[in-house]
């Protein structure tokens, strides 16, 4: 295993990294580890860099990851939030659609959050973005396709908040796409989206990679979005909840695999099988965990072990 900056700063290079690199996503452990909420932590931008540094160094993590909440961006468009027991869920669509997301919600905590871990993570750390992509955006704030009239709704507040991410210059930023939106055909309005982003972030010298996560098929539907030209997947669990077996896939430079935290065998079969496959054909391997699961301290501490 190698640590997550050096293996961003491969693959962004176009390089086959030297191991593979384990970033787990710490952001629901993290309230715990700092003795807080998420509610209110995601409200705080010095609470919420605080309590991701404190867990990324409790675990040993080689990467700061921050984002992963698919609700933040819909909140700010105007979709009304519910919190259930500390998690936040998205209600009905925007009764009205707010241009101005970019200073409502929790976004501006976000934006403020990302800028100082950008910061701080270095030169010890990675540090990787994540906000939701336009098809997923678009069914939650419209209850639409992502088809020109959403889009170019949309496409000023996306423009906004990545911009705003990519200042600080982090290694990645990750756009995630799920449910029927991960599955669904990628047309040219939404190809022109995903272009402007990534030519932004590109400006920046940040790296894009695309999250999937409730698919059908992982290999059915990532081969949909190769049309993109992002050169890096991450993958999360499919529709039923189980993960993605990790098999050869041609159209991406690298592959991210979730482990499960709940079942050692299991990520140690995962591990090895992932592994080889980085053998067979050169792909640069990551190992994540899944956005929205809370896993044990200690399982992540016997995933660094396995990956050690």
């Amino acid at each position: 295993m190698i640590g997550a900056r050096d293996w961003f700063k491969s693959v962004a290079a176009g390089q086959r990294p030297a191991g593979s690199a384990f970033m787990p996503l710490l952001e629901m452990i993290a309230p715990r580890v700092a003795g807080s909420t998420w509610q209110q932590m995601s409200s705080d931008p010095t609470a919420w860099s605080s309590a991701l540094g404190q867990t990324a160094q409790l675990l040993g993590s080689s990467a700061l990851t921050l984002g992963w909440d698919e609700t933040l961006l819909a909140e700010a468009c105007g979709v009304p939030l519910i919190w259930n027991e500390d998690r936040p869920q998205l209600g009905s669509r925007a009764e009205q659609f707010n241009t101005q997301a970019k200073s409502a919600g929790r976004l501006p905590a976000l934006l403020e959050t990302a800028q100082r871990l950008s910061q701080t993570a270095r030169p010890e750390r990675a540090c990787v973005l994540a906000i939701t992509g336009p098809a997923t955006l678009a069914r939650q704030v419209f209850a639409a396709k992502p088809e020109k009239p959403v889009l170019e709704q949309l496409k000023p507040v996306l423009v906004e908040v990545v911009e705003g991410l990519c200042q600080g210059r982090p290694e990645c930023l990750v756009l995630r796409e799920s449910g029927v939106s991960a599955t669904g055909d990628v047309k040219p309005d939404l190809r022109r989206i995903y272009n402007t982003l990534k030519n932004i972030a590109s400006y920046y010298g940040v790296m894009t990679a695309l999250h999937l996560d409730g698919y059908a098929d992982w290999q059915q539907d990532a081969a949909r979005w190769t049309v993109l030209r992002i050169d890096h997947l991450l993958l999360g669990a499919d529709a039923a909840g189980q993960l993605p077996q990790p098999a050869c896939f041609e159209g991406w430079q690298s592959l991210g695999w979730p482990l499960s935290t709940s079942d050692a065998a299991a990520s140690q079969a995962r591990i090895e099988a992932s592994t080889g496959s980085l053998d067979k054909n050169g792909v640069g391997v990551l190992f994540t965990t899944l956005p929205q699961a809370e896993p044990a301290i200690e399982a992540l501490h016997g995933i660094n072990a396995m990956l050690s």
